[in-house]
């Protein structure tokens, strides 16, 4: 069954008993994530009776009490990934979560007031020790949005995860500025640890003692929305020992060309880069990414302001890449494309995203011949190069496309969607509100 689509191991797992018992095989359903949303109360009783795994489990906008041990009970130990996100939960219900968590590999803490507000969540060091050895096998700790996370809950929660690769503080306020770290730690004091830390203010510094001190393990980081800047991204980036393969620095705004090339400079085994929304760099960042980060797989420069056809025009240099992002580069035009992803057949790119892109109809031809082997295409709000012939020219040359974005792009037709045959037999067209439904792919025409 693992090589049935979604919809066909439905269908298949209602023929029959012995079918049924084969669609429960624990490794068709490692992929699928359990989102519960503002009531447990039916969901409790549906997942008692249900003999299905849940290996991701998703929990937002809850009140989580004690009356739900049984449901902890059940699923805790087998999950994989574990996301509590904007819920209402003591200090004492979240770690009696996290001790039964035995495979957690992944735990995400994100907006959760209520929980850190007091301090006082994973106080006692015997808490901090039980779930050190419970959680022996997380990998990723993802602690966005949480306003009152301070030094001392940051400690907390990172002594829990031994064996940790992975760190996330999107959307959290770190103080980066040396004056302010001064002022909570004065004198000696500066020198952070878990005993001293400061239960008012999360800084950069006490961030960076966490990554020098697992920087063999450490290979994500990811710090969006943050005041990361080019110093704090230069030290992060000398710690000896440290060999990252994802940067995120989302929105950024205090980032320019300075702290990106030293970046690529000295983590030159990056495979996935976001610098979305950095309004700050330009092409001489673009241009070290290419000239330094050949195995980079991934490259997100969605509304960076500052990227010209100038770096875009390198991209061929990038030859591991199969995952692109360009949208809403307002200098990037049909000419850098046409450098840097149809000077030749590139078989090696998978997603490509170019919302809001001043093309025309000849680029879109081009790029269809010339990566052929795209699952997802977004050429939404490109007026100009969405045409009938461009969509037929998609349609002759990407055949394993799976999803097309076209938003309000006037000039595309019903035409030319329908002349195509192959895309009609493995196509959901949705075109305003009427949904034209074969199979495999999803074309969205919002706003015709």
């Amino acid at each position: 069954m693992e090589f049935l689509p979604l919809s066909d191991r439905i269908s298949a797992s209602q023929v029959c008993q012995q079918w049924y018992d084969a669609s429960r095989e624990l490794k068709l359903h490692r992929r699928e994530v359990v989102i519960l949303q503002d009531d447990m109360t039916q969901a409790v009783k549906v997942f008692h009776n249900s003999p299905r795994p849940v290996l991701h489990l998703v929990l937002k906008d809850l009140e989580l009490g004690s009356k739900l041990s049984a449901f902890w009970d059940r699923f805790c130990p087998q999950l994989l990934s574990l996301a509590i996100q904007c819920c209402d939960v003591s200090e004492r219900t979240f770690f009696e979560v996290l001790s039964r968590c035995y495979h957690l590999e992944l735990l995400q803490v994100s907006g959760c007031r209520e929980l850190l507000m007091s301090g006082r969540v994973l106080e006692t060091p015997r808490d901090v020790a039980v779930l050190r050895k419970t959680l022996v096998k997380l990998r990723e700790l993802s602690l966005d949005s949480n306003r009152y996370l301070s030094d001392a809950l940051f400690n907390r929660f990172v002594a829990i995860a031994p064996n940790l690769d992975c760190l996330s503080l999107t959307g959290c306020q770190i103080s980066f500025h040396s004056g302010l770290c001064r002022k909570f730690y004065p004198g000696d004091s500066a020198r952070l640890g878990s005993v001293m830390a400061s239960e008012s203010v999360l800084t950069f510094n006490n961030i960076l003692q966490l990554i020098v001190r697992q920087a063999r393990k450490l290979r994500k980081l990811k710090f969006g929305h943050t005041l990361m800047d080019n110093l704090a991204l230069a030290r992060i980036s000398e710690v000896p020992g440290l060999h990252l393969t994802v940067v995120h620095l989302q929105n950024c705004d205090q980032l320019n060309n300075t702290g990106v090339v030293a970046l690529t400079q000295r983590q030159r085994g990056l495979r996935e880069l976001d610098l979305s929304m950095c309004t700050r760099i330009t092409d001489l960042s673009l241009l070290e990414v290419c000239n330094n980060l050949k195995s980079l797989s991934v490259l997100k420069l969605r509304s960076c302001r500052g990227i010209s056809n100038i770096g875009v025009s390198q991209l061929h240099r990038l030859t591991s890449l199969t995952d692109l992002d360009l949208s809403q580069c307002e200098l990037v035009t049909g000419e850098g494309l046409q450098d840097g992803l149809c000077s030749r057949t590139n078989a090696t790119l998978e997603r490509l995203r170019l919302t809001a892109l001043n093309l025309d109809e000849r680029i879109v031809c081009r790029l269809a011949e010339c990566l052929p082997n795209l699952t997802l295409l977004d050429l939404g709000f490109c007026f100009n190069a969405v045409t009938d012939r461009s969509i037929q020219a998609i349609c002759r040359h990407q055949v394993l496309l799976r999803k097309l974005i076209l938003t309000s792009c006037d000039k595309a037709s019903i035409t030319g969607l329908t002349v195509s045959r192959d895309i009609a037999r493995r196509a959901v067209v949705k075109w305003g509100d009427d949904d034209y439904s074969t199979k495999g792919m999803d074309i969205r025409l919002q706003s015709l």
